[in-house]
């Protein structure tokens, strides 16, 4: 929980309060512009973790689909992983605006038995 911040873990605190929580699903919670994050980030989602947030993205489906990256299978930036410039790829876990293709070390962390 420390990786969120007061807000985000107010807002899921509530959430799992109305009892519509599961802890065998993924939540994202899409704020627009109800909640502006510190950093100019689209959206936010630990490694590994359940629940995560997109705030205002230029393209919803693709930024949900990326923080699930994060969240579901623990894929990582392509800076991050290969040292790649941010915008760089078309991949989906890059920040372009529209990537959504998996590089091969991305689907075998997906299929992997472990997650």
């Amino acid at each position: 929980m420390a990786q969120y911040t007061e807000e985000e873990r107010a807002i899921f605190r509530y959430y799992k309060s109305q009892r519509a929580y599961d802890n065998k699903r993924y939540y994202i919670f899409v704020l627009g512009e109800t909640m502006s994050p510190s950093k100019a980030i689209e959206g936010f989602m630990p490694l590994g973790r359940q629940y995560g947030f997109v705030f205002n993205p230029s393209n919803l489906a693709k930024t949900i689909a990326h923080e699930l990256g994060h969240g579901v299978f623990g894929l990582q930036h392509p800076w991050d992983t290969y040292n790649f410039e941010p915008g760089q790829t078309d991949w989906l876990m890059d920040n372009s605006t529209n990537g959504t293709a998996l590089n091969h070390m991305d689907w075998e962390q997906m299929h992997s038995g472990g997650i």
